[in-house]
């Protein structure tokens, strides 16, 4: 085994949520907004119910946002979905939601049901690209609405949802289309009731090319479709209708990639096994480093026997997936899609390690290491909170006193290591308890919201709890600095544990059998990534900015599991960050040079689209921020930005061509993330300017140390892996250094992919240098 002041509160001691009377179901709302209770958990506590003045999910004009699902709904509410607009009724005018990118279809629901389209080609300018869909300039994209004769639906709702897929009602009295939809599914299948099955084509040009009863070839402004029923299809000019014996009817629509008979036939062989629901599984292969993921669509033949659907996998999916010939090829703002018929896949995607921190090389001498951290701790008293308490700037600067005290353990400091540790686990229990009058808490406590099934922090801050954004980047803060406390604490991990493991559970649930959260709230496991954005209010759909803040949960993850021995928790942190630093290469640095497309001036995403990419942030255009915003923190768990060496150094020299050679902030973050890939050039800029710019969430002794090391060690090694979570490799041909962590009781051997094993003691973080 590889892992050897809240007022007239009642006090309730249970699990949570199961445990707790009068927790409202999904879908309820919690009415008058009863007092909220405390609840303890472990050695901490959080309010059940929404507290007085939080910031609650909302809508825009501040009312209350609750649910919008179908009558018969079951499950928690979701959030963070490339379709969570359909839920979250974020702006009161758009009942129906915004449009949503499942790839390769685009799609938006409407009173007459769910329009449809597909965006081969991008815009593109300079700095970013989108395949525009809805909208004015996206109106010729709209090619199809599927629906049911007569219906007006004043809303659309979710009836259910899948890991990567989603069924939207939209009703009219007795009229209702209920249709299916998914990342990676070509088809849409749809079921109505009241009326006969109907198919709007939004042009008055489109051409039926195929008509075989019941099966339709389209095309519709260029592009081509299959449309399949059980009935014949009547044309009447752009209105198709398919007549049911019963009051119930189904139909599916297929994204075709040409107008093809035999491609039509195939479609058509499989257009009647309905997907109803997707679920992602996943195991650590630690003997092969890899993170195994199966991906599995639930299905029904609701005519024929034919229970295989066609999917289609994004590239970061194909690239690490068994070999197939494609049945079909689509192109999509993640590049090219590839399609094969069947109902599950694996993927086997390398796990490239973390670390606590990197291990002592004598790169740095303790004395001097020491003096760092004083300056850096001096320099962090002297700031102290000048935002004011919230989970994200309080999370950060958690992380940044754990770092430093792995740093002094390091330099032999346990007397400042131990005051670190003493202040992290204050603010830690702070924020993990809730308050009394007699020991005022400045507002800082978790409540859990029973109408959207979910944990927030408050003060949060950027719409943690308003839009339920940002949970993973926020909570990774928390987890992180949590593990690095358990490596030097397991008793307090152990009474604080069920408290951290309840952020875990809120960001992204591993336990299917934990219907408190949803699954995996904060990642998109077709995607392959995290989703900002709780509400994915906006015509180009959701969005991520932060991809490092994304993997910086995954870390936590992983290191918190290794400490405390919690094995589900280190395997779902492997899996997250095995597919995200895959998609991270692919979708924000285009690693390989076939996801961008021709054009930009600027080839870099400071934050991924549903639709497309910008080189930008949420809050500047500074070129520093743009490049510095997907590399921190900065800490040994994010050595994966190393996993293509050639894109950090084009990235770096873009931005210096912006720049005169010479940042102008976060300068410690980008050469850090130089350093992993041209560690000479990093310290070299590093010795020539000693000042440097010290990102807030960063401190200088991490930094100096960082360089210091990977210009000792080399750069680090990417293709060399180990049978073991916590190890990497540095150093290039001729000359290695390994790294690992022991977090067991026992000494282990750690063996890396290139045929070299050391000897690990527990507790240690270890180097090793090999010369030829």
């Amino acid at each position: 085994m590889w892992w050897s002041g809240w007022r007239n509160v009642l006090v309730v001691s249970t699990g949570l949520l199961s445990g707790c009377a009068g927790a409202t179901q999904v879908g309820e709302s919690s009415g008058t907004n009863p007092e909220p209770r405390v609840v303890s958990h472990g050695a901490g506590s959080y309010l059940h119910g929404v507290p007085d003045g939080a910031d609650a999910p909302a809508m825009r004009d501040g009312t209350r946002a609750l649910p919008r699902v179908a009558d018969d709904f079951a499950g928690p509410a979701a959030s963070n979905e490339f379709w969570s607009s359909l839920m979250f009724p974020r702006d009161a005018d758009r009942p129906h939601g915004y449009p949503m990118h499942a790839h390769p279809l685009s799609m938006r629901a409407s009173a007459q049901g769910l329009v449809i389209g597909h965006v081969p080609e991008p815009r593109v300018t300079e700095t970013e690209y989108h395949h525009t869909f809805s909208g004015r300039e996206g109106r010729d994209a709209e090619h199809l609405t599927l629906g049911v004769a007569g219906l007006n639906a004043p809303d659309a709702r979710v009836a259910s949802y899948g890991d990567w897929t989603v069924t939207a009602s939209m009703a009219d009295g007795e009229r209702e289309v209920r249709t299916t939809f998914g990342h990676g599914l070509p088809f849409v299948y749809v079921h109505t009731r009241g009326g006969a099955a109907q198919v709007r084509l939004h042009s008055s040009d489109a051409n039926v090319w195929a008509n075989r009863g019941g099966t339709l070839g389209i095309t519709v402004r260029g592009t081509h479709y299959g449309v399949f029923a059980p009935r014949d299809w009547a044309i009447n000019g752009t209105t198709l209708t398919a007549p049911s014996e019963s009051d119930a009817a189904f139909y599916s629509v297929a994204l075709l990639p040409d107008a093809n008979p035999d491609t039509l036939a195939l479609f058509e062989r499989h257009a009647f096994a309905f997907v109803t629901g997707s679920r992602v599984d996943w195991r650590y292969n630690a003997d092969a480093a890899d993170s195994v993921a199966t991906y599995t669509l639930d299905t029904e033949a609701v005519q024929g026997d034919e229970t295989r659907p066609i999917t289609a996998l994004y590239r970061h999916q194909w690239l690490h997936a068994e070999q197939f010939e494609p049945v079909a090829r689509y192109a999509s703002p993640r590049g090219e899609m590839r399609a094969l018929v069947a109902e599950s896949f694996t993927t086997r995607t390398p796990f490239r390690g973390v670390l606590p921190t990197l291990a002592d090389t004598g790169a740095m001498d303790a004395s001097s290491l020491k003096t760092l951290i004083e300056q850096d701790t001096q320099r962090s008293a002297r700031r102290g909170r000048r935002r004011g308490p919230d989970t994200y700037f309080d999370g950060k600067r958690m992380a940044r006193s754990a770092n430093l005290a792995m740093l002094a353990d390091q330099a032999g400091d346990d007397t400042t290591r131990d005051a670190l540790l003493t202040d992290v686990k204050a603010e830690l229990e702070d924020w993990l308890t809730v308050g009394s009058d007699e020991r005022p808490d400045e507002g800082r406590v978790f409540f859990y919201d029973p109408d959207w099934h979910t944990l927030i922090g408050t003060p949060g801050g950027f719409g943690l709890g308003e839009q339920l954004n940002d949970h993973h980047f926020h909570y990774g803060y928390f987890v992180y600095a949590s593990a690095i406390v358990a490596m030097h604490d397991p008793d307090w991990a152990a009474a604080w544990g069920p408290m951290v493991e309840l952020l875990i559970r809120d960001a992204n649930n591993w336990d299917r059998a934990d219907d408190r959260f949803p699954a995996l709230r904060g990642f998109d496991p077709y995607a392959g990534h995290g989703w900002a954005s709780g509400t994915s209010a906006y015509a180009r759909g959701n969005n991520q900015e932060s991809s490092s803040e994304s993997v910086n949960f995954a870390v936590g993850c992983v290191l918190w599991g290794l400490a405390t021995g919690h094995e589900a928790i280190t395997e779902l942190g492997i899996y997250l960050h095995a597919t995200e630093s895959a998609a991270v290469g692919q979708y924000w640095f285009d690693q390989d040079g076939e996801v961008f497309p021709d054009g930009l001036a600027k080839p870099l995403a400071g934050i991924v689209w549903s639709d497309g990419i910008a080189y930008h942030t949420w809050w500047t255009g500074n070129p520093e921020q743009i490049h510095g915003i997907n590399t921190f923190p900065m800490h040994a768990g994010m050595l994966y930005l190393g996993q293509a060496p050639r894109a950090l150094i084009d990235g770096y020299d873009l931005l210096m061509t912006q720049r005169e050679d010479t940042p102008n902030s976060w300068t410690g973050i980008l050469w850090s993330a130089l350093a992993l890939a041209d560690p000479a050039r990093a310290k070299a800029l590093a010795d020539a300017h000693p000042d440097y710019d010290i990102e807030g969430g960063d401190s200088r002794a991490r930094t100096t140390h960082w360089i210091e090391t990977l210009a000792k060690v080399g750069p680090y090694a990417p293709a060399i892996r180990a049978d073991h979570p916590a190890a990497a490799a540095f150093g290039e041909i001729g000359t290695r250094t390994y790294m690992a962590w022991n977090p067991a009781d026992e000494p282990t051997t750690v063996t890396f992919s290139d045929g070299f094993s050391m000897r690990v003691e527990p507790g240690a973080i270890t180097a090793r240098t090999t010369r030829d």
